[in-house]
């Protein structure tokens, strides 16, 4: 299978639009389809791909469900482990969206919302 290239929307949105206006300004309004295509797929080729990972999914696990009532409470990435301290002004969640793992706190895999 090959990989799948990411590449940046606007970036190809510009080259598109130079490469419109160039034909535009050349009064080549009829070009065969053909040649636009291939025009297109050559832009398509030249545009720089973007370097990002998948997102990693997790929760945050409670390691002190009988103290609630106790600040700060202890929660552990379910992704890599490390520990945060949490103060009941928020939910952990919404103190924490993201581990320092990078890990997006949403649930879990099965509960992703990318």
């Amino acid at each position: 299978m090959e990989k799948r290239r990411l590449i940046d929307a606007n970036a190809l949105w510009k080259a598109l639009k130079a490469s419109h206006d160039q034909i535009m300004a050349n009064g080549d309004i009829m070009g065969s389809m053909g040649g636009t295509i291939k025009g297109v797929l050559d832009l398509v080729e030249e545009i720089p791909t973007e370097d990002v990972e998948p997102v990693r999914h997790g929760h945050w696990v409670d390691k002190n469900p009988f103290y609630k009532d106790f600040a700060p409470a202890r929660y552990v990435c379910s992704e890599c482990g490390r520990a945060v301290e949490h103060f009941q002004c928020k939910t952990v969640t919404e103190q924490y969206p993201y581990c320092h793992c990078g890990a997006k706190m949403d649930g879990g895999k099965e509960n992703a919302v990318d």
